[in-house]
């Protein structure tokens, strides 16, 4: 056995590993649809319902922000089956059901672990691919978004036979059979102590300032849009049928986005790519705003979705470029406090601004002006390849 091919048949179990755990705890962002069984069942508003998916990105930074330094002091194999672990007993809890038990189960310890579980996988997947950092980033974010889209016939069969709560505790079975399953995958792995050059790297430095306001414009753009996409399609003429569709297009673009943003800076300067997706994603949501058509909202959708996926990948991927693969998860869960702040403030500006204006026409326009700006401030990125 030559020893490339070795190094690619060694490689086999921690790509596994990460991609299945990915898969995993991506059925996070499959709640939307968890929420009309709950509110029957639990007598609660969409809004109460509805909060608990809000609160979970507390716990999900929090849990990024903890990952490195757990990995410090854990081997991967053992930090992956714990996220995994932990991720099932929050399932657990929110089975009991209790409404107070969604907020702790789901949005606290299920929230929690997935911060964790996004980082350790991040972290051994582009160990394992250490040559196409990219590319490795590209296929953990895509598992991320595939895993509810791959889920969803089953969960919504299990849920109108047994009731949400029971799938809840379906889903933590199989959440902690693959979270134990880490252990084995991952047996004898490894992280690699940081490189000289990028160890003396200060985090906080010009670069990761510019990455983060360049993240966070770009997330509010395609958050706004990913909280309002079959409100805007509707919006603009589209009855009940291509309202969903519109959701659909968003999700697809979504996924496509990933898998080939983060690819392309194995290629390309991160700059350009970063530019290429924000002014793409500002183009299509100028056209839906100015064209003013059914039509024209699904192609606005689609292209703010596969923007959207693009930087998904592209600013992990960046982090593993310009910090590192041994500082990524220190450094990119300090990163994602931007995706936090877009999060938090985004939909809800979106919604505010529609409601006063009873039109999405505005809130297209700034997710445009926001997206075009995160394209224009990664300009100011150094050169990748020069820091690697």
């Amino acid at each position: 056995m030559t020893r490339a091919r070795g190094a690619a048949v060694a490689a086999l179990g921690p790509l596994a590993a990460a991609l299945l755990l990915m898969l995993a705890l991506g059925v996070f962002h499959a709640w939307s649809l968890f929420v009309p069984d709950l509110e029957d069942r639990l007598d609660l508003s969409r809004a109460a319902v509805s909060s608990v998916y809000a609160l979970a990105v507390g716990p999900f930074a929090l849990g990024m922000l903890m990952a490195p330094a757990l990995l410090r002091r854990m081997p991967p194999a053992a930090c992956a089956a714990a996220a995994g672990l932990v991720a099932a007993a929050g399932l657990l809890v929110a089975s009991t059901g209790a409404a107070w038990a969604l907020w702790v189960g789901f949005a606290g310890l299920f929230g929690l672990a997935n911060g964790v579980g996004y980082i350790v996988a991040l972290q051994v997947i582009q160990v394992a691919l250490p040559r196409r950092r990219g590319l490795a980033t590209s296929l953990a974010v895509t598992a991320y978004a595939a895993g509810p889209a791959l889920l969803i016939p089953l969960l919504e069969l299990s849920i109108r036979r047994l009731g949400v709560f029971d799938t809840f505790a379906l889903i933590a079975a199989g959440v902690a059979l693959l979270g134990a399953l880490q252990l084995a995958l991952l047996r004898g792995f490894r992280l690699p102590a940081p490189e000289p050059h990028h160890e003396r790297l200060p985090v906080y430095d010009r670069t990761f300032r510019v990455l983060w306001v360049s993240f966070f414009l770009a997330a509010a753009a395609g958050l706004a849009t990913l909280a309002h996409a079959a409100g805007i399609v509707s919006s603009l003429g589209g009855g009940a049928a291509t309202a969903a569709l519109g959701a659909a297009l968003i999700a697809l673009g979504n996924a496509v986005g990933r898998l080939v943003g983060g690819s392309l800076t194995d290629l390309l300067e991160v700059r350009w790519v970063l530019l290429a997706a924000g002014a793409f994603g500002a183009g299509a949501l100028v056209a839906g705003a100015g064209i003013g058509t059914a039509a024209a909202g699904l192609a606005a959708v689609a292209g703010a979705g596969l923007s959207y996926g693009a930087i998904s990948s592209t600013y992990p991927a960046a982090v593993g470029h310009f910090y590192g693969t041994a500082r990524l998860g220190r450094v990119y869960a300090r990163l994602f406090t931007a995706w936090a702040a877009a999060g938090l403030t985004a939909p809800v500006a979106a919604g505010v601004v529609f409601d006063a204006a009873e039109s999405y026409t505005i809130v297209l326009i700034v997710a445009a002006l926001a997206a075009l700006g995160s394209g224009a401030v990664a300009l100011m990125l150094p050169s990748a390849r020069g820091q690697e």
